[in-house]
């Protein structure tokens, strides 16, 4: 079976398109977010399709949270030809600004099947306190 495009000659509004969707290797993505509290913890989980875990950073730094990752781009030999390539390359970056309610020192992150499931522990509340009178 042979894969053919039914394309006609390239219009000014085609060209515009073809700008559009362009991926370079070096193009900023930004990974969907899946974020909601618990009781004791927020549970954060991004999207990271194709990312293998070696190139993920996970840093907390001024009171945000910051992932990126690098999805590289597959080798295409110049025997090959490339019909459609609609998969993006490049970097991920997304940031979070934290609450002071997080524990920077306790935040667990795992990584299956381009999923980044991170885990802030939030500090415990103080509870009130009663002052005895002399």
């Amino acid at each position: 079976m042979t894969l053919t495009t039914n394309r006609t000659a390239p219009t000014t509004l085609d060209n515009f398109f073809d700008n559009i969707f362009y991926t370079k290797e070096d193009f900023a993505l930004t990974p969907r977010a899946r974020v909601w509290e618990k009781d004791d913890n927020i549970a954060v989980h991004l999207e990271l399709p194709g990312v293998s875990k070696e190139d993920i950073k996970v840093e907390v730094k001024d009171n945000v949270l910051s992932i990126s990752a690098a999805k590289k781009a597959e080798k295409v030999e110049k025997s090959e030809a490339l019909y459609i390539n609609e998969i993006s390359y490049g970097d991920y970056n997304r940031s979070f600004k934290l609450s002071d309610e997080v524990k920077h020192d306790s935040i667990n992150a795992e990584y299956k099947d381009g999923v980044l499931k991170l885990t802030l522990t939030k500090k415990e509340k103080e509870k009130p306190k009663t002052i005895a009178i002399k």
